[in-house]
C-alpha cells in the first residue's frame, strides 16, 4: 500500500471513520491485487498441530453459530466486520513492511496524527464549546450513512468527538498514549522529541476530559506497566503519573473517582443489571451464542434495567453471548499469547493492557475506529518478525502467535 494512501486513511479515520475506511479499503484492494501474497498458503502449511487445532475450533464454533443463528447473514456480516476486516488490514500492512514498501514507524506515526486531531477536536469541544452538525454525501444503502459526518454534540460535562461518545474517545486516547510516549523517548533531535511530548500531553488531557472512568483505569494500567519497561519509558511514565496527581485537586475528577466505588451510583447500578441480564442470556446461548449483530433482538426478553442497552458493557461477556463459549475461550487464548509475546515492545503491550482493562466495563470492538487501531497495533507487533522465505526449514509465520 502506498504511504500516501495509508497515511491519508489513518489520519482521517478518527475524525471521519467512513471516509477514512473507504480510502483504506481502496488501498487494501489495490495492495492485494497488485502484490498477491503466495506465502499465505505456506503459512497455513507451517502451522503447528496446536495452531491447526485452534484454527479448526474457531472455524467450527463460528460455523455452529452461523447454522443456529436466527439471522445468519447478520452473523456473517459481523464476522467480516469484527474479525476478518481487521485481520486483512493487519495482513496487508505486515507484508508491505516485509516487502520494504512501507516502514512500520509510519503506521504508528500516522495513527498518532489521526488520534492527535481527534484529541484537538475534543479539547475545543470541551473548553471552546464547539458543537454542531456537518453531514455530507449521504450514501443510498444500509441505514443511509453520511460519507463525511462531523456531528459534534455539546459538551455539557464530558468531551466527545465527531459521532463518538466520551468512553470511546477516552479509549482511543489511552491506546495512543503509549505509542506517543515511545516516539517521544526515541526521537532525535530535541525539537522532534518536543513535538511528540506535546502529543503525549494532548492525548493525556483528552483522556482526562472524557471523564470516562474505564478509560482512566485503562491509561493507569498502561502507565503502571511501562514502569517495568526500559529506563526511558519508565522515567517518562513516572513523570506522567506524578503530573496526573494534580488532577486529583479538581472537584469534577474527585466526584467521578468516588463513583467508582459506589455501587448505588446510577451508572454502576445500570451496569450490574445489564451484566445480570447478560448472564441470563448466557445460560440459554452458552454453546452457540445468539450470533453477531443480533444482540438487540434478544436482549429485551432478558432485560432487568428500566432502559435498553446496545451491548453488555463487558467485552468478554458480550463475545460469549454472541459467539458461544468455545469461540470465546479460543479468542482469550490468542489474546493472552499476543499480550505475552509483546514483551519486547512494551508500548504495544501497554496498549493491549489498556484495551483489556477498558473491555471489562464496555464493549468497544464494534467501532470501526477501534477496529482499525487494533489492527495497526497487531501489525506493529507482528511486523517485527522476519518474513517467511522459500526454505521449508526456515519458514515461520509472522502471524504465528500460539
Amino acid at each position: 500500500m502506498s504511504t500516501l494512501l495509508a497515511g491519508l486513511a489513518l489520519v482521517l479515520m478518527p475524525l471521519a471513520p467512513l471516509l477514512g475506511g473507504l480510502i483504506l479499503l481502496l488501498g487494501l484492494i489495490k495492495e492485494t491485487f497488485l502484490h498477491p501474497h503466495s506465502s499465505s498458503v505456506r503459512y497455513l502449511q507451517q502451522l503447528s498441530a496446536s495452531q491447526k487445532i485452534l484454527l479448526g475450533l474457531l472455524l467450527l464454533s463460528s460455523t455452529l453459530t452461523f447454522s443456529c443463528s436466527r439471522y445468519p447473514l447478520h452473523h456473517l456480516a459481523g464476522i467480516i466486520s469484527h474479525y476478518l476486516l481487521p485481520l486483512w488490514i493487519c495482513y496487508v500492512f505486515i507484508h508491505a513492511v516485509h516487502r520494504g514498501s512501507f516502514q512500520a514507524a509510519y503506521l504508528r506515526q500516522f495513527l498518532l496524527c489521526g488520534l492527535g486531531g481527534l484529541a484537538g477536536v475534543a479539547l475545543f469541544n470541551y473548553f471552546g464549546h464547539w458543537h454542531g452538525h456537518l453531514q455530507l454525501w449521504q450514501l443510498p444503502f444500509f441505514d443511509r450513512p453520511y460519507l463525511l459526518d462531523l456531528s459534534l454534540a455539546p459538551a455539557t460535562e464530558r468531551a466527545g468527538g465527531p459521532a463518538l461518545n466520551p468512553n470511546l474517545l477516552g479509549l482511543l486516547m489511552a491506546l495512543g498514549w503509549p505509542l506517543a510516549l515511545k516516539e517521544a523517548t526515541q526521537s532525535r533531535p530535541w525539537q522532534k522529541r518536543l513535538i511528540w511530548v506535546g502529543f503525549c500531553l494532548l492525548l493525556l488531557v483528552a483522556t482526562g476530559i472524557s471523564f470516562s472512568r474505564s478509560a482512566w483505569l485503562a491509561l493507569l494500567a498502561a502507565q503502571l506497566l511501562l514502569l517495568t519497561a526500559t529506563p526511558a519509558l519508565r522515567s517518562a511514565s513516572l513523570v506522567s503519573l506524578a503530573s496526573e496527581t494534580a488532577l486529583l485537586l479538581l472537584p469534577q475528577v474527585q466526584t467521578r473517582i468516588q463513583t467508582l466505588f459506589a455501587a448505588e451510583h446510577s451508572t454502576n447500578e445500570l451496569r450490574l443489571q445489564i451484566w445480570q441480564a447478560g448472564f441470563r442470556m448466557l445460560q440459554d446461548f452458552w454453546l452457540t451464542g445468539t450470533g453477531l449483530l443480533q444482540f438487540e433482538q434478544y436482549y429485551p426478553a432478558y432485560q432487568l434495567a428500566d432502559r435498553g442497552s446496545a451491548h453488555l458493557h463487558n467485552a468478554l461477556l458480550q463475545i460469549t453471548v454472541e459467539s458461544g463459549l468455545f469461540f470465546t475461550l479460543c479468542l482469550v487464548y490468542v489474546s493472552l499469547r499476543l499480550f505475552l509475546n509483546a514483551g519486547k515492545q512494551p508500548e504495544i503491550q501497554a496498549a493491549w493492557l489498556a484495551l483489556g482493562v477498558f473491555a471489562c466495563f464496555d464493549f468497544p470492538l464494534a467501532d470501526l475506529r477501534v477496529q482499525v487501531s487494533l489492527a495497526i497495533l497487531l501489525a506493529l507487533q507482528l511486523a517485527g518478525n522476519p518474513p517467511p522465505t522459500g526454505d521449508a526449514k526456515s519458514l515461520r509465520t509472522a502471524e504465528g502467535i500460539c
